[in-house]
């Protein structure tokens, strides 16, 4: 025999409805419309809205008793709103800005406390120009009497110097003492002891070391404080190839 359904009122609408087995107890309604409908007439909690004017746009809206301190109808209105009024002068973060000129182009520019105090250029472009001009030759930090530019232009094509060159590049073994690169092509004759400050020794032999170009490129990255003959051993050592 076929199981049949009890059959219920709807407490909105009357209509007549079967709810399931499991629900028979509980079930109210034929329909969730129905559901809502009775719960807006009856003033269910959930759904006693209260109305409100937004303090952005001015527009009406409902919120639940929780939120009954709520400001605005929408997110964009508090921005908006909010946005306006702690904006400047209104921010609590707010410090007056400080003029300085900038010493390229003489323009007056505005920052904060923190970066005025520093700042001297208006813009990369300004520094750079005034960087351009002033640090250049003996105002740099790097110069180094301008003598070492000179005597390397000079012996560079000169047949002394390609001799030395060979010459280390023999007791070398045509192999960068670094890490151990033996094909050629690339390998440079450095100076232990910079040209700039110890030129009596430009052709000697054993102020010679052969480096391919990277590694003569990173080894120029952390000079001066590779200088020393105990430093300079533990920079060929660190790639772990020694030479024999």
């Amino acid at each position: 025999m076929r199981f049949q359904l009890e059959e219920k009122s709807c407490e909105q609408c009357g209509a007549r409805f079967r709810p399931r087995p499991e629900r028979v107890n509980t079930s109210r309604f034929c329909s969730k419309q129905c559901q809502i409908s009775f719960y807006k007439i009856h003033r269910s909690p959930r759904y006693n809205r209260i109305e409100k004017t937004c303090e952005n746009c001015g527009g009406r809206y409902l919120v639940v008793p929780a939120n009954i301190d709520s400001r605005f109808c929408s997110r964009r209105c508090k921005d908006i709103k909010l946005g306006e009024s702690r904006r400047g002068a209104n921010n609590h973060n707010w410090k007056q800005k400080i003029s300085f000129i900038c010493k390229q182009c003489g323009a007056e520019k505005f920052l904060s406390p923190a970066h005025a105090r520093e700042s001297v250029f208006c813009s990369k472009k300004c520094q750079n120009d005034w960087m351009s001009v002033h640090n250049k030759g003996k105002n740099s930090a790097r110069w180094k009497g301008g003598g070492s530019r000179d005597i390397r232009h000079t012996i560079m094509g000169s047949r002394e110097y390609k001799d030395w060159r060979k010459s280390v590049y023999d007791r070398d073994g045509y192999t960068c003492q670094h890490c151990g690169d033996d094909k050629g092509g690339n390998l440079h004759a450095h100076h232990i002891k910079p040209v700039a400050l110890y030129p009596e020794l430009i052709f000697e032999v054993d102020n010679g070391l052969t480096l391919c170009n990277p590694c003569h490129v990173q080894l120029h990255k952390q000079m001066p404080s590779l200088h020393g003959k105990s430093r300079l051993r533990e920079f060929i050592s660190e790639a772990g190839y020694a030479s024999n």
